[in-house]
């Protein structure tokens, strides 16, 4: 599911991503959509996966309860995202941040933050918990300063 209904358009050029991704190469079955509103029947999959998508959600919180009522009993959902202040809830470079809002504001597109949501990771967790689901493992994706984290969590019924 995708809001850009051309998601894929030039994806061909894309040769770094493609030779990462070699599944990319592949059809794949594609729907326009928003993740807050699934044109899905409940009860209709094992597995959610939501990977850097959660965060450029207007509302995180309708899209997990989405999920959950497309899962079928005892499914998985798996996300990945980058979490604020990281594994150890460090207090955010307020320096770093503003430096990137000026170069942001300057046209500087590089750092330009298109993120509705910043979560932390304690903030993430209580959002599926609340939403019905329970973690059960979150790996942290090495190279990022334990700032992206990958958390699979079960359907409870």
């Amino acid at each position: 599911i995708d809001p850009m209904l051309r998601v894929f358009d030039g994806i061909e050029k894309q040769l770094n991503l493609l030779k990462h991704y070699t599944c990319l190469n592949k059809k794949v079955n594609f729907l326009s959509g928003y993740g807050e509103y699934l044109p899905i029947k409940s009860n209709s999959f094992d597995t959610v996966h939501m990977r850097s998508c959660l965060d450029h959600m207007f509302l995180p919180e309708l899209a997990i309860l989405e999920a959950f009522r497309v899962l079928k009993d005892n499914g998985q959902i798996i996300i990945g995202v980058y979490v604020e202040g990281g594994k150890f809830g460090l207090k955010p470079n307020f320096i770093k941040k503003r430096i990137k809002q000026i170069l942001a504001m300057m046209n500087i597109e590089k750092y330009i933050d298109h993120h509705m949501w910043h979560p932390t990771y304690s903030e993430l967790c209580k959002l599926l918990e609340i939403s019905g689901f329970s973690i059960e493992k979150t790996h942290w994706q090495e190279g990022f300063d334990n700032t992206v984290c990958y958390v699979k969590a079960l359907k409870s019924k």
